[in-house]
């Protein structure tokens, strides 16, 4: 990985009009394979960075596993695998990428087997020079490694479990350095026992009650998210009368959405389970390309009520755009004829340009009402009325003002 610094260097050598052109590959030129499994991944980036590589195949690293220590990297472990693009990489443009991949000094190269179907090719990675750490990835970065993933058809739940075992990795990092952490309040932490939520790891780094967190704390351990996310007191207060409230209720989620389907879940989700199906009364279904729910008196919803493990939570709010795109909202729900308090993802804005969803996002509904024999009519109903409603504003959209 380069410093921003550097980056600025290389772009004024590439650019720069009094330079001499880039070096072009010759032909017949030798390739080398190269496999790439981070943010090179990435056809976009890898393109800017090496304009004349081409790819080869996807495949499996054998035996390692991918790690992050901010950056992506592969850790020797015999059994594992991670996914991974292949490229036919020319002299000319493995010399580039050795500058943007900071070689020799941040990363150096190896030799790897990748298995592509049914065939073992070997090739070139560079994995870190110190790749024993973990630390959580930009999200920025986690973003270019997630499009190219998406891109290319390599499977997600990789880059998922390594993301998360850093995220583990760091939380233990920061139970082991417990006593050096100012304003580490042991006595509210022990009323809570729900010790594995980020914003209780958020509150072991101090400074709750001052008006800003202390910036160097929270970069001294590395955590961005962090610093993004429990900015202000305000939110971060936010955040731990939610973490009681769970408490309370016991970690249960309603799901009226793409959340009832079971496999959806089981990626997003891993460690958590399903209790029941029951309803949210005094709501209907609406769709403004998602799912919402908005009050109506005398309607219900079918749900799904999900038992959400504390570690699955920050995945959850991430998936569904907590809090920008979606907020949560306390309901009551029937479990087995006994009412209980709920939470439940409503939009913020379930009104604005109302307008059907995609068939695939609706699909993806229908078969969670199917998995847990849930009648799909109040489905069909939600979605001809989001029809019937995107024609009526685009109707508005085009008549005539009247003159004056």
């Amino acid at each position: 990985m380069i410093t921003d610094e550097e980056y600025d260097e290389l772009m004024k050598l590439f650019f720069s009009p009094d330079n001499t052109p880039k070096e072009q590959p010759k032909k017949n030129e030798e390739y080398k394979i190269y496999v790439a499994y981070g943010s090179n991944i990435n056809t976009e980036q890898m393109m800017f960075r090496c304009p004349d590589a081409e790819i080869y195949a996807t495949g499996m690293v054998q035996d390692y596993e991918l790690s992050f220590n901010k950056v992506a990297t592969l850790q020797k472990k015999k059994g594992e695998e991670a996914p991974a693009l292949l490229w036919k990489l020319s002299s000319s443009d493995e010399r580039s990428l050795d500058k943007f991949e900071g070689y020799p000094h941040k990363y150096k190269k190896i030799a790897v087997d990748v298995k592509c179907q049914d065939k073992i090719v070997s090739g070139m990675a560079y994995v870190m020079v110190n790749s024993k750490d973990y630390n959580t990835p930009t999200e920025e970065y986690y973003q270019r490694i997630e499009n190219g993933y998406i891109e290319n058809g390599l499977p997600l739940e990789y880059l998922e479990q390594a993301y998360e075992k850093a995220e583990e990795m760091v939380c233990e990092r920061i139970e082991r350095d417990n006593s050096s952490i100012s304003l580490f309040n042991r006595e509210y932490l022990d009323s809570i026992s729900n010790n594995d939520d980020i914003a209780v790891n958020a509150f072991r780094m101090g400074a709750m009650y001052q008006q800003y967190f202390n910036d160097n704390d929270l970069e001294a351990f590395e955590i961005m998210d962090m610093v993004k996310e429990y900015k202000t007191a305000d939110r971060f207060e936010q955040a731990l009368k939610e973490i009681e409230l769970r408490e309370q209720i016991g970690n249960l989620y309603c799901a009226y959405g793409s959340n009832m389907d079971l496999e959806q879940m089981r990626y997003r989700c891993p460690n958590s389970k399903v209790i029941s199906t029951s309803y949210i009364e005094d709501y209907r279904l609406q769709f403004n390309q998602h799912a919402t729910i908005v009050k109506d008196k005398g309607t219900k919803v079918p749900v799904v009520l999900w038992e959400i493990a504390p570690q699955d939570w920050r995945n959850l709010d991430r998936y569904e755009g907590y809090p920008s795109y979606y907020r949560k909202e306390l309901v009551n729900v029937k479990v087995g004829g006994v009412e209980r308090a709920s939470l439940v993802y409503m939009m913020n804005k379930p009104d604005f340009a109302i307008s059907p969803p995609t068939q695939a996002y609706l699909d993806g509904i229908k078969r969670g009402c199917k998995q847990h024999g849930i009648d799909t009519g109040y489905l069909d109903n939600a979605y001809a009325d989001s029809i019937q409603k995107a024609r009526q504003f685009q109707t508005r959209c085009k008549r005539p003002s009247k003159s004056r």
